[in-house]
């Protein structure tokens, strides 16, 4: 039992040991700054200033494809041997189904009625009589004002380079007209023969060809025998040449000013209008970001003021109200350098790195509240303020580094994403915390000097001018307004500079949480949210809706809603052979099989299939015989006659060889049925893919523009997993280099696990599906479960105490007010994106808060408890200050013995008892002497103290309070303690 209870402390001092090599180091670099303090904060704020005017040459990214999809995804192979075989044809022979990528476009949307919502195109009546001339599209006046609205499109002219372009120059075209797609329906005759009951519907031929009219009209009413009615929606779709792009882009510009115009203004008889074009999704995601800046203005605002709130303790001379707006300078100097550097460097930048600054900030306030956790525990030794601020450093710089170090690496690991949005945010958010860790570590330790220089020379925090206490200006019979505002005294106690706010959680959690009832309670709870959680994770969806990308007012928002609430969404697959085949053969019957098979699928529509090869051999062209058709030479021929003849449009879908006696490639085309579920739509790719790559006989592959979207559906759950994996190790190895117990650090990887999982998990209850966006997000969880639930381990580890309660009493101590503050600090810099439009901000909002309650609750309540149950005792109580891994205090250091556990009750009693004998054997004096002590505490600086009922007497040295009932605090010092200061006890 001995050898255990033997082992057990070893491991656990191996910590100690880790821990204060580590802080001798800080210690060193704490001492330095507090004696430069000027270099320290002038030298930074140069660089980072100078750094940060790169964020003039930032270059932006829209290109949602690139963005969204996976670098290696199978989609560009196959979009590439699809351009090789069957190249562009929109400037002679376009054909919507047969595109290698999403058109160049302008679309309208026409629909009669402002109010009431229709069906999806059906051939059901709609939800409202649009035999009403109020709901009726084709009624005589609504017809006139589309027209109208077409005909001022159509007369847009561009300028460029000396020459003017009009639509005619840029139109795709087909049997040499233009493709206005959903024009003809707008025609006097086309609504002639509707007044007439002689359209059919959907499925109608004019002078043009076969068209189907369900892609252009919806809300429609068809009588019994299937006839157009009426309808309430009309959809127009100009689609422009591939080779005139450019030119085609600058005009969809033009197209957006006017229709946008016509919009605002109204159009008569109650007409209105939606609106989108190609580049509509890229522009608004631009917009959807930079139009909320305004709230990261208002998040420094609101948490420098919550800061100040905070940190207002003490008096006029020691609160550190001031001091806390560096620390919110700091994180944005370092978010600033890291924007300007990488800039310059010509990363890209992506438009939802603008909540980078919102977390970014959140760590940087994590960071200060812990440095002036630290630096108010320091008021326990009589040295100057640059040895206090090695003091400071030596404490907090384990934690600040465990915390800085778990989210940089977090985020370092999500560069290896393969969604080139995710690399670029990792990118970026990695070099801000690493700037904001620096800046803290010069910049805000530069302005804790400063702050200490001012406060032991006892000067007002406002006007820098020495200051009388509180008790003098009270002898003095001033009101109550200058006594408080004007009053002040150096700091003789921990922690006296303190706000309530750092107070309340150091008193009330201990005595809460460790109460046997309410451990038995938070247990029952955890495990209850934990059930919550794992469901939601269960019921989680992959996948993400582009609409949702911008902003609810936008035009692309309401055009998109418009589309899918009345259109939904069919897709062409175009199912493509890549090799010469003999298609009159058995290799003609496997590919007949293949369609046939695809027609199937449950996503389908079973009655469509645009096959040349159907049609062909339904025609007189198609050879007589069996072992004709098995003549490719005959069979090539007929087919090529048959194609100029009859099908001019399926000349797309086939190519010849050099000789036009064989078909090197061609494609068919199947429909799925009218479904917007993206989730449904990436299984069926899935599936057509299965069923293209189960040919042995020759190569066949399945193309539609679209599945470049569908393909980050499939691709995120497997690289996020990936990533979110290789992440936890690392910061199992990081844990376990800063944080050497084997419990400890079982405990920290768990509680990322929960927290991970309840972000996961809760996600489905907040609506939120799993996407690019929410990997991001779920990266930032681990770094952040790790800084809460290290410092309460690093706190248990610390405690010189024998029992598990008691350690975890102490570790509650110690570490709750930091994180509860920290926590705060990030609610209240993310709380402003609540008011926004953008589903990125509105989505970062909800994960971030999850993840900070989840990871706050996790450290606070939970795992004390589980330490108080498990946790590693300290089986030889004492021994640790003895070990020769222990750091000793600098010379002529001399412990104010004050004991931070004890209530604010049981130090006025500790007062009244007056002074005792200290160790030594002589008397203390709680004043003070000058005489009898030789330590500078304000860097060769006269301070001031308050002598009792009296004028503040002024004294070369400054001499605190000192009894001798010290206790330990966890606060080492690697220097070595001098024989003439009071021993700890």
């Amino acid at each position: 039992m001995q050898k255990k209870r033997r082992l057990v402390f070893q491991i656990d001092n191996l910590y100690i040991c880790v821990k204060d090599k580590v802080s001798e180091t800080f210690y060193q670099f704490g001492v330095l700054v507090g004696r430069h303090p000027v270099w320290f904060s002038v030298v930074p704020l140069i660089v980072c200033l100078g750094l940060g005017c790169g964020i003039l040459a930032i270059n932006e990214n829209v290109d949602t494809e690139k963005l969204f999809t996976p670098q290696d995804s199978r989609i560009y192979s196959d979009r590439q041997r699809l351009r090789d075989n069957f190249p562009d044809s929109t400037s002679w022979n376009f054909d919507a189904f047969g595109l290698s990528e999403v058109p160049t476009m302008a679309v309208l949307l026409f629909r009669r009625g402002g109010k009431d919502k229709v069906n999806t195109n059906t051939f059901e009546t709609a939800d409202v009589d649009i035999d009403q001339q109020q709901y009726n599209i084709f009624e005589e006046k609504a017809m006139d004002v589309i027209r109208g609205v077409i005909k001022k499109i159509e007369a847009i002219q561009i300028k460029k380079g000396g020459k003017t372009y009009t639509v005619l120059d840029i139109c795709a075209r087909n049997q040499d007209q233009c493709v206005f797609n959903g024009k003809s329906i707008t025609s006097p005759s086309f609504k002639e023969r509707v007044d007439n009951g002689t359209v059919p519907y959907p499925n109608y031929r004019d002078e043009n060809g076969p068209s189907d009219l369900s892609f252009n009209l919806a809300g429609v009413k068809a009588s019994a025998t299937g006839v157009l009615v009426a309808a309430r929606v009309l959809k127009v779709r100009f689609f422009w040449r591939v080779d005139q792009k450019k030119i085609a882009k600058l005009w969809n510009i033009k197209f957006l000013e006017l229709v946008s115009t016509l919009d605002k203004e109204g159009l008569p008889y109650d007409v209105t209008i939606a609106y989108s074009t190609s580049e509509s999704l890229e522009h608004e995601l631009l917009e959807g970001t930079s139009g909320d800046a305004i709230y990261f203005g208002l998040t420094i605002l609101l948490m420098s003021s919550y800061s100040i709130l905070v940190s207002t303790g003490g008096d006029v001379v020691s609160t550190r109200a001031l001091l806390a707006c560096g620390g919110v300078l700091a994180a944005f100097l370092g978010i600033m350098t890291s924007l300007g550097l990488l800039s310059l460097c010509g990363i890209e930048y992506v438009n939802f790195v603008g909540i980078m600054p919102y977390l970014v900030l959140g760590i940087g306030v994590d960071d200060m509240f812990l440095m002036m956790s630290a630096w108010g525990e320091s008021f326990q030794y009589n040295v100057g303020t640059p040895e206090r601020l090695g003091l400071t450093f030596s404490k907090a710089g384990v934690g600040i580094t465990i915390t800085s170090v778990t989210d940089f690496l977090a985020f370092l690991i999500g560069i290896s994403s393969s969604f080139l949005a995710v690399k670029l945010f990792c990118l970026f958010t990695a070099f801000a915390v690493l700037a904001v860790y620096i800046v803290n570590c010069t910049l805000f330790g530069a302005c804790l000097s400063l702050h200490g220089d001012r406060v032991f020379a006892g000067k007002h925090c406002l006007t820098c001018r020495p200051t009388q206490s509180r008790q003098y200006f009270r002898n003095q019979k001033a009101n109550c307004c200058k006594v408080y505002c004007c009053g002040g005294s150096v700091p003789t106690k921990n922690f006296e500079d303190e706000s309530i706010c750092e107070k309340l959680p150091r008193y009330i959690l201990p005595r809460l949480i460790l109460n046997p009832i309410v451990k038995v309670i938070i247990l029952m709870a955890f495990l209850s949210y934990l059930g919550a959680a794992v469901y939601g994770a269960i019921q989680l969806k992959p996948g993400m809706k582009y609409v949702d990308l911008v902003l609810r007012s936008s035009y692309y928002y309401k055009y998109s809603t418009w589309e899918q609430e009345y259109y939904g969404e069919r897709l062409a697959i175009a199912i493509v052979v890549d090799k010469e085949i003999n298609y009159g053969a058995e290799e003609g019957d496997r590919f007949r099989e293949v369609l046939n098979e695809a027609q199937r699928d449950p996503l389908m529509n079973s009655k469509f299939l645009r096959c040349w090869l159907h049609q062909f051999s339904r025609s007189p062209f198609y050879p007589n015989t069996s072992e004709a058709a098995a003549d490719k030479v005959q069979f090539t021929q007929g087919l090529l006659q048959y194609l100029k003849l009859m099908d001019k449009l399926s000349l797309n879908d086939v190519k010849f060889d050099a000789t036009n006696t064989s078909v090197l490639a061609s494609r068919c085309f199947v429909l799925t049925k009218n479904d917007v579920s993206i989730f449904k739509q990436a299984d069926m790719m899935i599936r057509m893919r299965e069923l293209a790559d189960g040919v042995k006989e020759y190569t066949m592959f399945v193309f539609q523009p679209v599945f470049i979207m569908l393909e980050h559906t499939i691709a995120i759950l497997p690289s996020t997993l990936q990533t979110i994996g290789t992440a936890v190790a690392v910061m199992f190895l990081v844990t376990a280099a800063m944080l050497p117990q084997l419990l400890m650090v079982s405990l920290v990887t768990l509680n990322i696990i929960f927290i991970i999982t309840c972000v996961f998990g809760f996600m489905y209850f907040l609506d939120l599906t799993f996407s690019g966006i929410s990997m991001i997000h779920i990266l930032m969880s681990v770094g952040f479960s790790v800084d809460f639930s290290a410092h309460i381990c690093a706190a248990y580890l610390m405690s010189d105490d024998t029992h598990r309660e008691d350690r975890a009493r102490y570790a509650l101590v110690h570490a709750s007010g930091p994180i509860f503050n920290g926590g705060m600090s990030s609610l209240v810099g993310v709380s402003m994106l609540m008011l926004s439009e953008s589903y990125f901000f509105i989505s970062f909002f909800k994960i971030m808060s999850m993840v900070i309650v989840a990871g706050a609750v996790n450290s606070v309540f939970f795992m004390p408890i589980v330490l108080s149950w498990i946790g590693p005792e300290n089986p030889d109580q004492g021994s640790r200050r003895d070990s020769s891994c222990i750091p000793q205090l600098p010379p002529n250091v001399e412990i104010l013995d004050r004991e931070v556990e004890k209530s604010a009750q049981e130090e006025e009693q500790e007062e009244k008892k007056g002074p005792k004998e200290d160790a030594s054997g002589s008397t203390g004096n709680a004043k003070g002497d000058a005489g009898s002590n030789s330590a500078d505490a304000g860097r060769g600086k006269k301070n001031r103290v308050d002598v009792e009922e009296g004028e503040p007497e002024q004294h070369d040295d400054f001499q605190p309070e000192s009894n001798d009932s010290a206790v330990e605090t966890g606060l080492t010092s690697p220097r070595k303690q001098s024989s003439g200061s009071a021993p700890r006890s």
